[in-house]
């Protein structure tokens, strides 16, 4: 079970109000059909190799009681 809710925005239609901030993004490869989630940041429409399908905002980090 999930501690934080993940909202995904579909890109390129939602694009992230912070263009040089960390993202979780999923990406698709470009030949293949391979899709998986990564870490995202700097220019964030630039990638080779893959496309960015979605972003959504990192969770907060863990806080050990």
């Amino acid at each position: 079970m999930s501690e934080t809710e993940t909202v995904w925005h579909p890109f390129p239609k939602e694009k992230p109000p912070e263009p040089l901030t960390r993202y979780l993004v999923t990406l698709k490869e470009r030949k293949g059909k391979r899709i998986y989630i990564d870490i995202w940041g700097g220019s964030f429409w630039l990638s080779t190799g893959t496309r960015i399908i979605a972003w959504a905002e990192l969770p907060e980090p863990y806080k050990p009681d």
